[in-house]
């Protein structure tokens, strides 16, 4: 019988170790830091680059956006790899002994050695203006799309909803390694100018034992024009009639913003290898995330089919010229937190497009929580929610002199703090007019 070892041997012994330079960058390193290379103004960098101790195929360059063959398990641990990198992790939510699936990565470890840990980067910004970030991420075997985990990600403690939206499509059964690319959003810079990132990935929630692993986190602040990059071709159809839907608005991977053609269609160029992640919405649909995997060099065709849903720019036009008031009553937030989902963005690009065409406007963006945590907690919090809103319109185009913030705390519900589904509806900001 040949066992893992054995195989781990033979693997080893085909694949090159891979601990080259690249950009000056020494992939042996536990850590790095790179200023002004070719890449980016400044580059830090967690965990070595070494395909998670098994090292990589001859000629293999883990920044292609390539898959890695599949390898062996468990992990082979070194101690002094950095906290949260290169080990086998499986989310808090898992009981081990209950009667719910478990992989063989769960199967194959123990509490308290698998329980998740944050990833610290700890970096100076120091005569450097911040306009960018971006983050890169070397994952391995996350299978939330196929298992029905739900993970969270959260850096400094914040919810990054676009970040768990990536992950939560991924399904890297094999298991084998992949690279994630995603440039964080402006709101999301305070976080960064902090020169501490920690980011935690873990599920809380389903109970699932979905073992993943991270081999190395980079961050690039100011990123410089991409070596590996690629092209993304996307389609947008209406998932009952087929036909294609124009004036769509997507993102990709939060680099390349564009608006579908006649044709359902617009391509994005220059966008990272690995992961590829677009998001679209419209009013009149659901607002829909969907993964893909792109090569360098290469193009990749993406074909989303959105959802109609019932709201519409034609309705909150109405309720603008009407009633002189909106009310944003789907732009709900998790529990505790201030981050805007990707149902939030939806409707704030409907809500966007109706404003653009009233510059005279001035509109009071109230921020409100539901009853849990004390009452200055609780209207900062409500603070913070309005400001994410603020942000995200400023971002667009939108003139800081037509916003007034405000934070209601947990004075004004609209629904019984009794429920979770109440309280789900007291999380909210809702704006409404004070001048024309």
């Amino acid at each position: 019988m040949i066992t893992k070892h054995f195989l781990f041997i033979i693997q080893f012994c085909v694949f090159s170790v891979g601990l080259f330079a690249q950009n000056n960058d020494n992939w042996n390193e536990k850590t790095s830091e790179l200023n002004n290379n070719e890449e980016a103004e400044l580059i830090i960098r967690v965990g070595d680059i070494d395909n998670f101790g098994f090292g990589w195929p001859n000629g293999y360059d883990p920044f292609t956006g390539e898959d890695t063959p599949i390898h062996v398990f468990p992990l082979n641990v070194d101690a002094n790899d950095p906290k949260g990198t290169d080990c086998i992790y499986v989310g808090t939510s898992h009981i081990y002994g209950s009667n719910v699936y478990s992989d063989g990565y769960t199967g194959t470890t123990k509490r308290p050695s698998n329980l998740p840990q944050s990833i610290d980067l700890n970096y100076s910004l120091e005569s450097i203006n911040l306009k960018e970030a971006m983050l890169q991420l070397f994952v391995d075997d996350f299978q939330a799309q196929g298992v029905h985990s739900n993970f969270q990600v959260k850096i400094n403690g914040q919810r990054i909803s676009y970040i768990e939206n990536i992950i939560n499509a991924l399904n890297q059964s094999g298991p084998r390694g992949k690279m994630i690319n995603v440039k964080l959003l402006f709101e999301h810079l305070n976080l960064v100018k902090t020169g501490k990132l920690s980011i935690a990935i873990d599920d809380t929630i389903s109970g699932i034992g979905d073992g993943f692993a991270i081999d190395f986190v980079r961050l690039l602040i100011n990123p410089k024009p991409l070596k590996y990059k690629g092209t993304v071709n996307v389609k947008v159809i209406d998932s009952q009639t087929k036909n294609p839907i124009k004036d769509v608005f997507g993102t990709v991977s939060n680099i390349v913003e564009s608006t579908t053609n006649q044709y359902g269609e617009f391509i994005a160029h220059n966008i990272p290898a690995g992961i590829t992640s677009v998001t679209v919405s419209k009013s009149g649909y659901n607002p829909k995330t969907q993964n893909d995997n792109l090569i360098t060099g290469q193009e990749i065709n993406m074909i989303i089919k959105m959802d109609k849903s019932n709201e519409s720019i034609s309705k909150i036009t109405e309720e603008v010229e009407k009633e002189k008031k909106l009310t944003l009553k789907v732009i709900n937030f998790e529990y505790a937190t201030a981050d805007l989902t990707i149902n939030s963005i939806a409707v704030l690009t409907q809500i966007f497009e109706t404003i653009k065409r009233l510059p005279d406007l001035k509109i009071e963006v109230c921020g409100h929580t539901d009853s849990d945590g004390d009452t200055k907690y609780n209207i900062n919090l409500s603070l913070e929610r309005a400001q994410n809103v603020i942000n995200w319109f400023v971002n667009k185009g939108i003139q800081n002199k037509q916003l007034i913030i405000k934070g209601y705390g947990e004075t004004t519900p609209i629904a019984s703090n009794n429920s979770n589904e109440g309280r789900a509806k007291n999380r909210r900001v809702e704006l409404k007019i004070v001048k024309e």
